[in-house]
């Protein structure tokens, strides 16, 4: 289950996860912001929203409550996040199944995301090995797609099924090297943006992301040749 379909279910069915804890109504006029995270917790997630939520204080939103949602959410974590006044809540992936199951909920194409357990390959001769390591270092699969095509048909078919939200890097990332015998690090969506650059990054050709400002991690698909003309961001880590 991706986090897009984890944050529809909670938008959808607020009191299904939290409970008597006023997302339906809140007399007090407040907002309740949800940031969630298929994976445990780490610090750098708390730090992030804790930046958040400050930049939201300073530019007027004071009737804000945070939240961070995952399905583990360590002691050290927890301390940071009180320290923000954060609120957390940790639920697992199988609440989530059972609320959409017993709302109806239709995951669709979740079955097609899935893989199954590969069964224990053939021995290959040494020369099948090396052409492998060569089609994986020039960017392209045994089937012959090549990195920015998988980035292209991965971000359409995501963001289809987030519909207006962003998409997570990591859900890419995941989706990306089921098309591919890539190397994990070299996939990297923000390599693909059109509002963000670095060093490495692939032709305007290539492009098909929007990088979410606001947050770290999660992109917009807009497709190849997106007549984009705002403002560019430069990561100095990567020139």
């Amino acid at each position: 289950m991706l986090e897009c379909h984890m944050e529809e279910l909670i938008a959808k069915f607020p009191e299904d996860f939290f409970p008597g804890k006023g997302f339906v109504a809140d007399h007090h006029q407040r907002k309740n912001l949800i940031e969630l995270k298929a994976q445990p917790l780490k610090i750098a997630d708390a730090d992030q929203v804790g930046r958040y939520k400050t930049a939201l204080q300073e530019h007027g939103e004071k009737r804000i409550i945070m939240w961070l949602v995952s399905p583990r959410i360590p002691t050290h974590v927890r301390e940071s996040l009180d320290d923000f006044s954060i609120e957390y809540e940790e639920i697992h992936v199988a609440k989530f199944r059972q609320v959409a199951e017993e709302r109806g909920f239709l995951i669709s194409e979740e079955s097609a995301t899935r893989t199954e357990t590969p069964t224990r390959p053939e021995q290959k001769t040494f020369r099948e090995k090396d052409a492998e390591f060569n089609s994986t270092r020039n960017g392209v699969s045994k089937g012959g797609m090549s990195i920015p095509d998988a980035m292209d048909r991965v971000g359409k078919r995501l963001q289809g099924l987030c519909g207006d939200r962003p998409i997570p890097r990591t859900a890419i990332i995941e989706e990306v090297l089921k098309l591919g015998n890539w190397p994990p690090h070299s996939i990297i969506p923000s390599d693909f943006c059109y509002n963000h650059t670095n060093a490495a990054a692939r032709p305007l050709e290539d492009r098909v992301f929007l990088k979410v400002q606001e947050a770290r991690g999660l992109y917009r698909y807009v497709g190849k040749n997106y007549p984009y003309s705002g403002p560019v961001t430069k990561d100095p880590r990567r020139g």
